[in-house]
């Protein structure tokens, strides 16, 4: 699966922020590139951690968490309030509701043949790598 620290890095990337990226790794006093890029995630207000203020940089990304850092990157859009047409819809969190509700009026978030979107799943490598390949035609960026 995929892990916070490799998600921000592709969102950096994803903008053009390659340079910046690459320096950041060799800044005096910072141990841990990862570290790096969760001060940079929440610096731009992409990843907010937990409510207490943690970051977990390399625990699992679950779907609704890769959506929610997707929706902040594209700007937090506005969208029509709609329902979502998965049957496991009741199990998204309420904070990760207007990012998904945004991902699928968008066409970024399709969901699965057997018509869920499992929310609460840790996201695949390769579903990371499709929303990201959505969004980025969604904002003109491919």
């Amino acid at each position: 699966g995929v892990i916070e620290a490799e998600d921000t890095a592709v969102l950096r990337m994803t903008a053009g922020d390659t340079l910046a990226f690459a320096s950041d790794a060799g800044m005096p006093g910072v141990s841990d590139p990862g570290q790096v890029l969760v001060d940079a995630a929440r610096a731009a207000g992409i990843a907010r951690g937990e409510p207490d203020g943690r970051f977990r940089p390399y625990d699992p990304v679950t779907r609704e968490e890769c959506v929610a850092l997707l929706y902040r990157f594209a700007g937090s859009p506005a969208q029509a309030v709609y329902g979502l047409p998965f049957s496991d819809a009741g199990s998204v969190s309420a904070w990760a509701r207007p990012a998904m509700q945004w991902a699928y009026q968008g066409g970024i978030l399709y969901g699965n043949a057997e018509g869920t979107c499992t929310p609460l799943a840790p996201v695949s490598r390769a579903e990371s790598a499709a929303l990201l390949l959505r969004l980025a035609r969604a904002l003109g960026l491919s």
